[in-house]
């Protein structure tokens, strides 16, 4: 529904023009005017015509409509006796009034378009046949279905305000009541309307408001008071957060023994999805404290269980870390014992494997370091290592020109020597 300010305001701007208005009223005596003037004034008679015609159709339209007769009594306004009445008084005009009225008209430019914009408004409100032509007061299907907009509001609105303009301008004791006959004319039925539809939307908002409080009151039932608090809910996250926290960090098995990401949104959903009905239906605060306390009672078990499983899984870690320590120093020992043994015995045919370096896969590289750690170790002993540097050196020299087979002898001849 418009507000008193937003009208007050168009009230100020038609005023403005009024003014103007009100000072041509003052020119009532008739003038000598030329040929133009005459086909002027008769151009503005059969505009005039048009438009009391279009506003007679309006009026009797929307007076057939319940809020139509409600509206004009509430105005204390006849359309059939004043809207004939007026067309006939358009016949039968001077140039002078005709003069007045069309300057006092012509303050609203688009005073002829007012009849049909009224119309089309009207034509909302009418019913199809076979409907009840009757509304009672806060009728909410009835009013709905107008399907009277805010924007319909305004339009009527401003077709109120222009035709507010035209009557404040015609003073009673200045003109013929022909001439006020046709303002009233264009000042009732914008009224009427605007009035009729600002009844329609306030019954239609009415009925919103008193939907909107029947949810309300549907859904909250009981008193809040009664229900989980949001404190005991955020215990309730925190205990879980804690625990699947602990969880994670804790079950060193396997993954797919736990509870999966996917499981748990899931969870989520069906709490979220669940939670649409009246409150009264919920868990109260007394079931959900009870659930709390047997949670955190299984939880500390499974706590202590984790705990448990912790100490047994980190010994068994450091078992196997001594085990593998063991395992790889025995391998490492045979292996060298292996290639000493070979070393050794220059007869035999040499294992392929101790000729190759590295680089292919083999154990040149290992073996040369076994030649230099037992040709220091004796030496570190006090022992005679012999001639035993200027094999290694040679051995090393023919590793370099890639002559690998060369090199593991010389390796052998070192170590032989250091070790007679």
């Amino acid at each position: 529904m418009p507000t008193h300010n937003g009208r007050r305001g168009y009230r100020l701007l038609a005023g403005s023009v009024l003014v103007v208005v009100l000072a041509v009223l003052a020119l009532t005596a008739s003038s000598t005017t030329g040929a133009s003037k005459v086909s002027s004034q008769a151009a503005f008679r059969q505009q005039l015509g048009v438009f009391v015609t279009q506003m007679q159709v309006a009026a009797t339209r929307y007076q057939a409509t319940p809020q139509g007769r409600a509206a004009f009594a509430r105005l204390g306004y006849h359309p059939s006796t004043q809207l004939a009445r007026a067309r006939a008084s358009v016949d039968r005009m001077t140039p002078a009034q005709l003069a007045v009225l069309e300057r006092a008209f012509n303050t609203y430019p688009g005073w002829q378009t007012i009849p049909l914009r009224l119309q089309r408004l009207v034509a909302k409100v009418h019913r199809r046949a076979g409907k009840t032509a009757f509304i009672t007061p806060d009728d909410c299907a009835t009013n709905r279905a107008a399907g009277i907009t805010q924007t319909d509001v305004e339009i009527a609105a401003d077709a109120a305000l222009a035709a507010d303009a035209v009557l404040e301008a015609i003073p009673n004791d200045l003109i013929s009541e022909a001439v006020r006959a046709i303002a009233v004319l264009a000042w009732a039925v914008p009224q009427a309307t605007l009035r009729g539809f600002e009844h329609e939307y306030n019954i239609a908002s009415a009925c919103d408001d008193a939907d909107h409080q029947a949810l309300v009151q549907q859904n909250l039932d009981v008193k809040v008071s009664t229900r989980a608090t949001q404190s005991s809910l955020d215990s309730l996250t925190t205990t879980f957060n804690a625990l699947n926290t602990l969880v994670n960090n804790r079950l060193d098995v396997a993954v797919s023994t736990r509870a999966t990401q996917a499981s748990l949104d899931s969870l989520t959903s069906t709490v979220n999805s669940r939670l649409d009905v009246a409150v009264s239906t919920r868990a109260t605060q007394a079931s959900l404290t009870a659930f709390n306390n047997e949670f955190t009672a299984n939880a500390a078990v499974v706590n202590n269980k984790l705990d448990s499983i912790g100490t047994g899984v980190g010994n068994a870690n450091t078992k196997l870390d001594a085990l593998t320590v063991t395992v790889n120093d025995q391998g490492a020992l045979d292996l060298r014992l292996k290639i000493e043994a070979d070393l050794s015995e220059p007869g035999n045919h040499p294992i392929a494997l101790f000729e190759v370096p590295a680089s292919a896969g083999g154990y040149l590289g290992l073996t040369r370091s076994i030649v230099v750690d037992t040709i220091a170790k004796l030496q570190t002993a006090g022992q005679n290592v012999g001639s035993a540097q200027s094999f290694l050196d040679a051995g090393d020299a023919a590793a370099a020109a890639h002559d690998y087979k060369s090199a593991y002898a010389d390796y052998g001849k070192a170590y032989r020597a250091a070790a007679a």
